[in-house]
């Protein structure tokens, strides 16, 4: 299902450019970050559960959360009671295997209520508004007053993303906002929206694989904004090879400044 706001008419620059939302306009894995910490911290002390084999606290969470949206059919959308249960098991002495395995075709208990609580309260870190990423605020405002349209494609909630946007003061500069899995279709109807070639269009994001890959598929320019962390079955750079990689967004006008002139003398 793809939700989409309407764009405003396009204007005559010739060229567009598509936004990730997560972990690249914004810093969604602060946010994740100290959720998943303090989820591990309730889990040992409402059970009363430690381990002293846990050298790294987040690696330890991020493990299981990896496992899970791998094993689950919601992917990085399963119910977050499984990991409240699948932490607090293998916290238990289960082995993590079986600790997933037991959470997902198992179940919880439906009157569980410190899983509950404590699943509610991490869904509810996890919907903090997050921090702008480097320079994002005034890059996007210079884009806009150069009248080159922005969509956001996100494969979170369109409303979710909008009501950030508003939060952090860009909403004003965004054409649409669309959710929809990523994938070479969707990266060309958003072209075909914007009556422009996929070559007329530059995309941004984090992930290599979700974000860059397909959006190149159909010929769009890719820019790398590497985020604080990638899933482990992320592709690696070698196999995506995008144009660009930067390490803040100011960078990005000079890119379509130089990526145009290289057009116009093709």
């Amino acid at each position: 299902m793809i939700e989409h706001m309407d764009m405003r008419e396009i204007p005559s620059s010739g060229i567009a450019f598509v936004l990730d939302a997560d972990n690249t306009l914004w810093d969604t894995d602060r946010v994740y970050r100290k959720a998943h910490l303090w989820l591990l911290a309730e889990i040992e002390r409402e059970f009363r559960l430690t381990s002293a084999e846990i050298e790294d606290r987040l690696q330890f969470v991020r493990i299981i959360d990896q496992e899970l949206a791998t094993k689950h059919h919601l992917g990085l959308r399963y119910p977050a009671r499984l990991l409240v249960k699948a932490l607090a098991t293998t916290l238990n002495g289960l082995d993590r295997a079986s600790a997933i395995r037991s959470a997902i075709f198992e179940g919880i208990e439906s009157d569980h209520y410190h899983f509950d609580y404590l699943a509610t309260e991490f869904d509810r870190k996890i919907r903090e508004i997050p921090e702008l990423r480097d320079q994002v605020a005034c890059t996007v405002e210079q884009l806009y007053n150069n009248k080159i349209p922005m969509v956001v494609a996100t494969e979170s909630s369109a409303q979710q993303c909008s009501v950030i946007l508003k939060k952090l003061g860009l909403e004003k500069f965004i054409d649409s906002v669309i959710a929809a899995p990523k994938s070479p279709e969707l990266f060309l109807r958003i072209a075909n929206k914007l009556h422009l070639p996929g070559s007329s269009c530059f995309v941004v994001g984090d992930q290599l694989d979700r974000d860059i890959a397909p959006a190149m598929q159909i010929g769009f320019t890719g820019i790398y904004f590497p985020g604080g962390f990638s899933p482990n079955w992320t592709l690696s750079f070698k196999h995506v090879k995008p144009q660009y990689v930067i390490s803040s967004f100011a960078e990005i006008p000079k890119i379509i400044e130089t990526a145009s002139e290289i057009r116009l003398l093709s």
